[in-house]
């Protein structure tokens, strides 16, 4: 039986590691989640930046295939470990671009790919230059750790008594202790979710979101497809195949994040990544919308495997429906047969999340159908009813 080391397993790696049990695959899942929870064969317990680690239990167990999916560290230690043993597996130099915000940035105007527009923006490693370079982009801007992920650390300044504090906290959640500094640009948030096979880039479908309203910076629903115009699409389609070349992409799933600018239509590059789409965006709802499963594609070109999407078709709508609720257990009399997944990450007697960063959004629903008027009224129904429980809450696949 050949052996699948799944790195940085965690509730959205369940569709994973259960496609490829469900494949065959003896799999070696590592985690900082519960390891009681995960259907894996063998579990350890390692941090997915702790690559010499992740290394002696390569070493022990000697796997097959290497891969994961949805998180920029684990992706990182993946390349690492599959460059090292000469795998399938992803490059490491481009995760190396796709983790480092800046060097995304940089590299598009290198490459003389003036063409794809980005919010003007520059490097900060003190507080001094932070205030310079905001005062030369002009207010209001953004300022964000250079390295992390899902909105954390991330902060619009409207002025110069602000930036202190935002440069901090960009700085306390940035692994470099570095941050980028934006010219913020008020407008809607849309993703574009790709995968390259073992011949070609695939770009699949575009997603838009609405945001809370104390914060634009975090989604409080995507929608799939996107509510995007045909010319949209194709300019965002054009701009996702020049940044795979440009970054060397050429295994596996691609994330891609794009900011449409209010007034104008103006389509800005805002961030990229050579991995899934998170909170089961790539393993769940990819393929419910098309009918096609890309996990299991993904597995198969981490075993060496010739994989060739050879046409893709949008069959279904989905929406991503996020909520703070209080801690709450999910009781067989909150179902919905257009329930894809649903995951709350809240404990008993917590009050209401804020909306600072990602991390606040406890609930999340995901849902398919046929219009996304029916699935929005499922979403928010199901919302109440959580919020109207009173026992502790419990992940639901």
């Amino acid at each position: 039986m050949k052996k699948i080391m799944i790195i940085g397993a965690g509730w959205e790696q369940i569709p994973l590691i259960d496609n490829a049990k469900k494949m065959g695959y003896y799999v070696i899942a590592t985690t900082q989640w519960s390891v009681n929870q995960l259907n894996a064969d063998v579990v350890y317990k390692v941090d997915s930046r702790n690559i010499e680690e992740l290394e002696k239990i390569y070493n022990c167990e000697l796997p097959d295939a290497i891969t994961s999916d949805e998180c920029d560290y684990s992706m990182y230690a993946v390349a690492y470990l599959t460059t090292k043993h000469n795998l399938p597996g992803p490059q490491l130099e481009t995760l190396t671009i796709t983790n480092n915000k800046y060097l995304q940035r940089k590299i598009l105007v290198d490459k003389g790919l003036t063409s794809i527009k980005q919010p003007e923006f520059s490097l900060c490693w003190n507080y001094e230059q932070a205030v310079s370079e905001a005062e030369k982009i002009g207010y209001p801007v953004i300022i964000k750790p250079l390295d992390n992920r899902g909105s954390i650390g991330v902060i619009k300044v409207s002025n110069k008594e602000s930036i202190k504090n935002a440069w901090l906290t960009a700085v306390v959640n940035s692994h470099s202790r570095m941050c980028i500094i934006e010219k913020y640009i008020e407008g809607d948030t849309i993703t574009v979710e790709g995968f390259f096979d073992s011949k070609q880039f695939n770009f699949i479908t575009v997603s838009s979101k609405d945001t809370y309203k104390d914060n634009k910076n975090v989604a409080k629903i995507l929608y799939y497809p996107g509510k995007l115009s045909q010319s949209q699409i194709g300019l965002v389609k054009n701009y996702s195949e020049n940044i795979v070349k440009a970054y060397g992409i050429n295994f596996g799933f691609t994330h891609f994040e794009f900011l449409i600018e209010e007034n104008t239509d103006n389509i800005y590059f805002v961030e990229a990544a050579n991995r899934g789409g998170g909170v089961f965006i790539s393993n769940v709802i990819l393929k419910s919308i098309t009918g096609y499963n890309f996990t299991e594609s993904l597995i198969r070109m981490s075993l060496g495997e010739k994989v060739l999407i050879k046409s893709l078709e949008l069959k279904k709508k989905a929406i991503m429906y996020f909520f703070s609720p209080l801690g709450k257990e999910l009781p067989e009399q909150i179902s919905n047969s257009n329930i894809l997944a649903m995951h709350i990450n809240a404990t008993k007697n917590k009050e209401m999340g804020s909306t600072d960063d990602a991390r606040s959004r406890e609930g999340v629903v995901i849902l398919e159908g046929d219009k996304f008027e029916k699935l929005l009224v499922d979403a928010a129904d199901i919302e109440h009813r959580i919020k109207a429980l009173d026992t502790e809450y419990v992940h639901v696949f």
